[in-house]
């Protein structure tokens, strides 16, 4: 076995259970986890004699008698599965004091309470999963088991889908890939390595069953949020992008690219409650930006300031998928290109120009 490989299995060997991108094992629909938030927040306002889990049991009850096709989970527990999803907020232990978030009342205001007609909402369903921090404080393990991981995995994951599929033209891996090499990766910057274990892995096909011995350690919950993503098909054995959402995906990449760490903090519990995408960040990152910028320069008039783009690099070894990336993702336009080709003997002035006195 490729040692690289050999180092992996090791790591996964001496990790502790559900040391990985994780999600409790509770229902993950988001109609059933909705109907279970209105059912809190009547709970909070109304008053009550019975506790929550009977007043839910009631309520689900009676919802059923009306429409039996509703499938809603009679656990309460369940609802931190909505705090993952950013459809309340904790405050403590006890769930009937959570808050609900703004994240919730848009979904409701756009359905008017019938959280099972999910097309009204499928595009906030998108935008709170991807929302999803591994691992913030609504995780009980962010300061044990998980402590390591700090990255929205999603976003992880939609960078790994894209660069296969720029490299081989199929944009998927298998669920081993994705259980053992993807769902083990701790931070976004890390993609390299996950990738270059994913081709070693292909290369050496064989030794799958090695890596398989550890699926009771691993069996990670968060496949059944992914599932919910248009962005994404996923089946019993691979998870492969959506081909009609690929300039989507890779746009919002571009995007995240920027700052892959932003709100990964304290702040970040406001932010997975609000209505806010995680692309919409980009806007505040550019104006820290220029605060800092006035502050350092004392700008008073920038009326006549000239913006300037944003350079992008992309490296790797020879047939690699560069060109076809430029091509496809950014511009395929050849009266706006220029191939050049570097040489270490080359210098800036061979492609900037220089300035030079006259005599």
């Amino acid at each position: 076995m490729n040692p690289i490989l050999q180092d992996k299995l090791q790591e996964l060997e001496n990790a502790q259970d559900y040391e990985c991108w994780y999600l409790v094992k509770q229902p993950t629909a988001f109609d059933s986890l909705c109907y279970l938030v209105s059912f809190l927040k009547d709970y909070k306002t109304e008053t009550i004699q019975s506790n929550l889990q009977d007043y839910i049991s009631a309520r689900i009850a009676n919802l059923k008698e009306t429409n039996e096709s509703i499938e809603i989970s009679n656990n309460y527990r369940a609802l931190r599965v909505a705090a993952f999803f950013g459809l309340i907020r904790m405050t403590s232990s006890k769930y009937d004091e959570a808050i609900i978030t703004d994240a919730y009342e848009e979904i409701n205001s756009k359905c008017n309470g019938a959280f099972e007609n999910t097309y009204l909402y499928e595009d906030i369903i998108q935008r709170q999963i991807e929302k999803m921090f591994i691992s913030s404080s609504v995780d009980e393990e962010y300061q044990g088991v998980r402590q390591h991981y700090r990255l929205y995995p999603v976003m992880l994951l939609y960078k790994i889908l894209l660069e296969i599929g720029h490299s081989t033209g199929n944009y998927s891996i298998t669920m081993t890939e994705y259980r053992y090499l993807v769902a083990t990766t701790k931070r976004f910057e890390d993609f390299l390595d996950t990738l270059l274990l994913i081709k070693l892995l292909r290369n050496e096909n064989h030794v799958v069953s090695e890596f398989e011995q550890f699926r009771s350690k691993f069996d990670n919950r968060l496949i059944q949020a992914l599932k919910q993503l248009p962005t994404l098909n996923i089946d019993r054995d691979n998870i492969a992008l959506n081909t009609n959402f690929l300039k989507e995906v890779a746009n919002k990449v571009f995007i995240f690219e920027e700052n892959p760490n932003v709100f990964a903090t304290e702040n970040y519990l406001d932010f997975l409650g609000s209505t806010r995408s995680l692309f919409d960040l980009k806007e505040d990152v550019t104006l820290d930006r220029e605060d800092s910028a006035r502050r350092k320069q004392d700008i008073k008039d920038e009326t006549n300031r000239i913006k300037g783009g944003i350079n992008t690099l992309l490296y790797g070894v020879p047939g690699s998928g560069k060109s076809f990336t430029i091509q496809t993702n950014y511009c395929d336009d050849f009266d706006l290109m220029e191939r050049v080709v570097f040489h270490p003997d080359y210098m800036n002035t061979d492609f900037v120009g220089q300035i030079l006195p006259t005599v």
